[in-house]
């Protein structure tokens, strides 16, 4: 059997401990079947990209059923288990979202964004 030695090896997590860990960690983190991947920062170009499109979402989606977030907001996809932090993400008003500890997390967003 052939191993690749120069991909690190990664220890694998449960998304509950993927959570608390998360919950102190200065660095921000996607998880995916079992994996925890540090997310990269932003530039000034990459935010007010991301400021155009929450303005632009919000102003047509005011007054209907749907909130704009911003990437405070940790996502949960349940089809493939994906947690992430997508730049801009919209859901319905009182989409689930699990509180309890810093960000909250919302299950099942409606249009997960992400600028370049």
């Amino acid at each position: 059997m052939h191993m690749d030695m120069s991909a690190p090896a990664r220890r694998r997590v449960s998304f509950e401990q993927y959570v608390r860990l998360e919950e102190y960690s200065n660095v921000r983190h996607e998880f995916f079947e079992g994996a925890m991947y540090a997310m990269a920062g932003g530039t000034p170009r990459h935010a007010a990209l991301t400021s155009r499109v929450i303005v632009a979402f919000g102003s047509q989606l005011r007054g209907g059923p749907c909130e704009v977030f911003d990437h405070d907001l940790r996502i949960r996809v349940a089809a493939t288990g994906l947690a992430t932090y997508p730049d801009v993400s919209v859901a319905v008003a009182g989409t689930p979202t699990r509180t309890g500890y810093p960000p909250a997390e919302c299950y099942q967003p409606h249009a997960p964004v992400e600028s370049s």
